[in-house]
């Protein structure tokens, strides 16, 4: 039996995790135009156009069985991006407060004790 589906199972899993690290990493500190959806579509249309180019993965029946794993690997992560599923928590855990909550009073920012007329100095 050759080792090469499993090479290439880790290997799907490995850029799976990278794209989810990289995405999160970029989603906190700046804004893209584009949706999480098309980003996993465009990084998993990229791999596989560059192993193929690069001729790492052949395109021929016989030759593609050792890539079966790869290629599911890469469409469970995209279907599990199209889904809404996400890496980032447990499925158990509380989702993460994104807003923090606001201070009571108007939304000048004035709560009812700063608006109290101040007691005079003697």
């Amino acid at each position: 039996m050759s080792s090469l589906p499993i090479l290439t199972c880790a290997f799907g899993i490995a850029l799976a995790a990278l794209f989810e690290f990289v995405h999160n990493y970029v989603d906190k500190r700046w804004s893209t135009p584009a949706s999480k959806e098309f980003w996993a579509g465009t990084f998993w249309l990229l791999v596989v156009m560059v192993l193929v180019q690069s001729r790492m993965m052949p395109t021929d029946p016989p030759g593609i069985s050792p890539w079966v794993p790869f290629i599911a690997v890469g469409a469970i992560h995209l279907l599990m991006v199209v889904n809404g599923g996400d890496f980032s928590r447990l499925p158990w855990a509380p989702a993460p407060d994104r807003d923090p909550p606001t201070p009571p009073g108007d939304s000048t920012g004035r709560t009812p004790e700063s608006m109290k007329k101040p007691k005079p100095r003697q």
